[in-house]
């Protein structure tokens, strides 16, 4: 499981190219394989970029293996360290837990993740402050079910949110067939009919069709799904993602 040990100031965003990512802090803590751990001022801006065509193995403030990423995948953001040289980098790798570290490095701290895109690879838009990550709003599904009901927004595969995020933050809004309408919806971190982490929002619709009223959530993520409901079948229920913590 992903985790972080520590930092400072820390911000993660895209940085000049569609291949890259800046990140600084004011210090980060890495941990070796024992898990003895070291703070480390970071003095600037490190850039890590996919692009390279032409490396053979693992490569500081590059990748972890000497093959191109495929598209469409969470790509996990690494800070490293060398104690010889007293360097601090960064990594890219497909890995959450255990990346393949350059020669030299020994120490390392997961900091986050971004993804990359269907067709093109390129990274999307996010930036990251601590273990806060906003990105563009994107909607995994809808649903007029009645009971709580599973949209997948977090299983390692779709990119509304990585699955080593902790919370989760959107909105939902209904619409209905039904013009004057009353209608309530929900949602929640499960199933349960006791409904973990539920939110509750209602209120009156206008035009059949018109989108009248939501509301905002910041949920725990426990899973790869959130689950939502209306009170009516005939209402329609939309989840939008907007960012998640670590």
């Amino acid at each position: 499981m992903a985790f972080q040990f520590g930092y400072s100031n820390l911000v993660v965003s895209n940085g000049s190219t569609s291949n890259n990512v800046n990140m600084t802090a004011d210090w980060i803590v890495v941990a070796d394989g024992a898990w003895n751990t070291l703070r480390i001022p970071m003095t600037s801006t490190i850039t890590i970029d996919k692009s390279s065509t032409t490396q053979t193995s693992t490569m500081v403030n590059g990748r972890d293996q000497a093959a191109t990423f495929p598209v469409s995948t969470w790509i996990y953001i690494w800070a490293i360290y060398n104690p010889v040289t007293n360097t601090i980098a960064g990594l890219f790798s497909l890995s959450a837990t255990a990346p393949t570290l350059p020669s030299g490095y020994t120490h390392k701290a997961w900091v986050g993740a971004v993804y990359s895109a269907v067709t093109t690879g390129n990274f999307v838009s996010f930036h990251q402050t601590d273990n806060r990550v906003v990105v563009p709003t994107s909607s995994p599904g809808n649903t007029n079910a009645t009971t709580l009901t599973g949209i997948t927004v977090a299983d390692g595969t779709v990119s509304y949110c990585p699955n080593s995020a902790k919370t989760i933050a959107g909105w939902i809004y209904c619409s209905s067939t039904t013009a004057n309408a009353y209608r309530a919806i929900t949602i929640a971190c499960s199933s349960a009919t006791d409904s973990l982490g539920s939110s509750d929002t209602s209120g009156a619709l206008g035009g059949a069709g018109t989108s009248t009223f939501g509301c905002l959530f910041n949920l725990p993520l426990i899973g790869t799904q959130l689950f939502v409901k209306a009170n009516n079948a005939d209402t329609n229920v939309t989840i939008f993602i907007s960012g998640w913590g670590y």
